[in-house]
């Protein structure tokens, strides 16, 4: 999803947290982020990615995380894994993406 990753010393790294409206602001603005809130809930994301891609994530809202985020495990995966999870995570996103430009009549 080509976010940054920032190491912090003071951190085990059993996790991260990836927050869905950061991501969609930085890409495709604030108007998207108010698409995503009126029209989904923030579990939505990870129950669409699980019912498509058999991948389970958690609601970062859950563990005192922002409420639009998805937590990953980085404790017991291989990186390979990783990888297919964020590409599986993109092509999700990249569903509410068209059905925003649908629903905006944008190209």
């Amino acid at each position: 999803m080509n976010i940054p990753v920032f190491p912090d010393p003071d951190r085990a790294c059993y996790y991260c947290e990836i927050d869905i409206h950061e991501w969609a602001e930085r890409n495709y603005g604030q108007e998207f982020v108010k698409f995503l809130e009126k029209n989904f809930e923030p579990v939505d994301i990870i129950f669409r990615l699980a019912e498509k891609s058999h991948i389970v994530l958690l609601n970062g809202g859950g563990f005192a995380g922002p409420e639009w985020s998805v937590r990953v495990s980085l404790a017991n995966l291989n990186e390979e894994d990783y990888k297919i999870i964020g590409q599986q995570l993109s092509e999700t996103m990249q569903e509410y993406v068209r059905s925003w430009k649908i629903a905006t009549h944008q190209p």
